[in-house]
């Protein structure tokens, strides 16, 4: 019976949808007062809405503050609010069907219901769509409460706390709910009781896929530091979701949500993503395939992304990070010894996994096992032996990588050292001059290090 019903309500909505679309029209908002008097606010724009308008604040000019006092209500089916990067501090509560948010940014909203609220008297199989918004420092009721299904994608989720569900709380008041989330970033979010990014209550059900789980934590006794689930709820991986705990135990608890490797999940070991832009550092977070269903083809800044995507809401793009560089080589100069240790030192921590290549002229590069790491994975030591004298060599190097994917440029000029040619010279030898025992040792001082490995000739 209730699949029957959810049938009949999607095909109610897409019958709305059909006729609506020949009447909506867009309302422009224009100013940033806050009473629904004023024309051109926002709450005025609310209250003028019909089913299917769009709200454009592209008026106002990206990361201009909104603010609405108590909060908006949106309480017209299928209304979408476009808001081209505006700031607000104040609370969205949603009361009816099918409603678009898309770019705005929920900053430091403090409620107990949650930045952006669906109500809990509607139980449609069409929800809120909740795209390239960004909360942040969101308190009391963390970002979103959603009380039915929601989708949410490309949403960046940064700082925010709450009882249950740091970043999102998924409930239902004695019905089912489904809440989908694809391509989202959640940094840092935190929950006092169960999960940190994302609260699962019973009778819920949640997807996930391509998104981005970072420093994510509970600060009471609860469970789930990214993700619990009720003993009722369940939550299905999608695949390539990415977090920086352990993938099986992933909360180092027992009812936290487990990711599933075989379905691309994975674990990270470092930060890869700049907390303030969240663009990716390099490309080590690249996995999300191009056959992903319900994955945003844009990113939250509307850049393309291209396959294989990173994992959460921003797309890597090269230009974004540095590549690692070289910024020291010993030996260096004249009169360096044939045998001895090759130290490099690099301009960032680098990935001790990933085997580079050094090289002297055109030998044989040297073995990258006898080579070790220190420094904060800064300084890559290699020994060489066997060099000839008087022979210049160039250190060419090539092939490491910084601890989120870059791979550095080659480096084939620039350092280079000259192995001594001069042979080396007898300072004192023990014993000397007369009277000396007829048994004991030869002790041979020389002007410079010694090769211990040639055999030499004393009589």
């Amino acid at each position: 019976m209730k699949s029957i019903t959810k049938m009949v309500t999607g095909l109610c909505i897409a019958l709305l949808l059909t006729s609506v679309t020949a009447s909506a029209k867009t309302i422009n908002v224009t100013s940033t007062a806050e009473s629904v008097t004023t024309t051109g606010s926002l709450r005025w724009a609310l209250a003028q809405a019909s089913q299917g308008d769009i709200i454009d604040c592209s008026a106002i000019a990206g990361g201009t503050l909104v603010t609405g006092g108590a909060g908006y209500d949106i309480t017209t089916p299928l209304v979408t609010i476009e808001g081209h990067g505006i700031i607000t501090d104040s609370p969205f509560s949603i009361t009816a069907i099918a409603v678009t948010l898309r770019n705005i940014v929920f900053n430091g909203v403090s409620n107990n219901s949650g930045a952006v609220v669906m109500n809990n008297t509607l139980t449609s199989a069409n929800g809120a769509t909740i795209e390239n918004c960004l909360f942040t420092g969101c308190t009391l009721g963390g970002a979103i409460f959603a009380y039915w299904e929601t989708t949410v994608r490309n949403c960046i989720f940064a700082n925010n706390t709450s009882q249950f569900g740091g970043a999102i709380n998924i409930y239902a008041a004695g019905s089912q709910n489904q809440v989908h989330v694809y391509g989202c970033t959640f940094y840092n979010n935190s929950a006092n009781n169960d999960g940190g990014a994302i609260y699962i209550g019973d009778k819920c059900f949640a997807y996930l896929g391509g998104n981005l789980f970072y420093g994510n934590n509970v600060t009471g006794t609860g469970f789930g530091s990214v993700i619990y689930a009720m003993p009722l709820g369940g939550v299905s991986s999608r695949g390539y979701n990415v977090t920086d705990k352990t993938l099986y135990l992933n909360n180092t608890d027992n009812f936290g949500y487990r990711f599933h490797e075989e379905l691309g999940d994975r674990q990270i070991a470092y930060l890869t993503f700049n907390t303030t832009t969240f663009r990716p550092l390099g490309p080590i977070l690249n996995s999300v395939p191009s056959v992903m269903a319900n994955f945003p083809s844009t990113d939250y800044y509307g850049a393309t992304r291209s396959f294989p995507s990173a994992s959460g809401a921003v797309e890597y793009n090269a230009s974004y990070v540095t590549r690692p560089t070289v910024s020291s080589v010993t030996p260096a100069g004249a009169n360096q010894a044939a045998s001895g240790n090759i130290v490099i030192t690099f301009d960032k921590a680098m990935d001790t996994q990933t085997a580079g290549t050094v090289q002297l002229n055109s030998m044989t590069a040297l073995d990258a096992t006898a080579g070790s790491w220190s420094s904060g994975n800064t300084v890559y030591t290699v020994p060489y032996s066997g060099l000839s004298g008087g022979t210049n060599y160039t250190v060419n190097i090539s092939g490491f990588s910084d601890q989120v994917g870059n791979v550095m440029n080659a480096v084939t000029s620039g350092y280079t050292f000259t192995v001594e040619n001069t042979p080396p010279t007898v300072v004192s030898v023990l014993p000397s001059g007369g009277s000396e025992p007829t048994n004991g040792a030869v002790v041979i001082e020389f002007d410079e290090p010694m090769d211990t490995q040639t055999a030499g000739r004393y009589g």
